[in-house]
């Protein structure tokens, strides 16, 4: 996995540590400073009990993970499912959805993995452990499936990966290696039109709203499955509708 390997910041690792000590100083010291890995922070293995941190980044994660360790903070992982599939699983979307319904199920030990995210939570989870901060609080802090710009993504898979996955948060089951609940937030809540595409195009394409504030689909925040209509966002202000003439002496 290489989408996003190019981007690191490892001066965010003192910041983090000084956000820390200045919470503590003003008595904040209940709240967390944290930090977020996306998955391609490991290396690129389909087996959870063999994941590990890339040799070129692991000491710096190390002292990340020693520093959220030792103020006993959680540690954020980034899981775009439909990415990590198209990645390590020969594009198969249906091991990216949660209904666990995708011939690519696999035993690792005793331990039996259906969808990708339980995978890649948990190949997180052992390369934690590797580098000496095991049973550290993880957190999904993004996780979503694109309505564009990529194979497979569009609004009603959105719909369907959405619906799938509060029911899987709501059932508090947790993952193979760390069962029971598991803190997740939604990436995103609206398209962002200026977000980097270097990735691909369907960076910009997260949300469940459109940019005009309308939901894109109907989606059952509780996870009971139930065809529930999103409240539209209201106050959205834009440019009148209009048409345009093209004139060639500026082409």
């Amino acid at each position: 996995m290489t989408r996003f390997s190019n981007q690191t910041y490892p001066e965010a690792i003192q910041v983090l540590d000084w956000t820390q000590r200045a919470l503590n100083l003003m008595n904040k010291s209940e709240i967390k400073a944290t930090m977020s890995h996306f998955t391609d922070v490991l290396i690129p293995i389909k087996k959870p009990s063999e994941g590990a941190f890339r040799k070129d980044l692991e000491p710096n994660i190390t002292r990340s993970c020693q520093i959220l360790q030792s103020y006993n903070a959680p540690i954020g992982v980034v899981i775009f499912p439909l990415v990590n599939v198209n990645d390590l699983f020969n594009g198969d979307t249906e091991f990216a959805f949660l209904e666990n319904n995708s011939t690519s199920v696999f035993k690792d030990g005793d331990k039996t993995y259906s969808n990708v995210v339980e995978v890649m939570y948990d190949m997180f989870d052992v390369a934690l452990e590797k580098v000496g901060c095991p049973n550290m609080t993880i957190i999904i802090d993004a996780i979503g499936w694109p309505t564009d710009g990529i194979k497979d993504g569009n609004i009603p898979n959105a719909q369907r990966f959405y619906q799938g996955l509060a029911k899987f948060v709501a059932s508090k089951k947790g993952t193979p290696r760390r069962p029971g609940p598991i803190d997740v937030y939604i990436h995103n809540l609206s398209d962002e039109n200026k977000i980097n595409k270097n990735a691909g195009s369907f960076m910009r394409h997260w949300g469940i709203y459109k940019f005009d504030g309308q939901p894109k689909f109907n989606f059952d925040l509780q996870g009971l499955g139930r065809d529930v209509k999103l409240v539209p966002a209201i106050g959205i202000t834009h440019m009148p509708k209009r048409w345009c003439i093209f004139n060639d002496r500026y082409a």
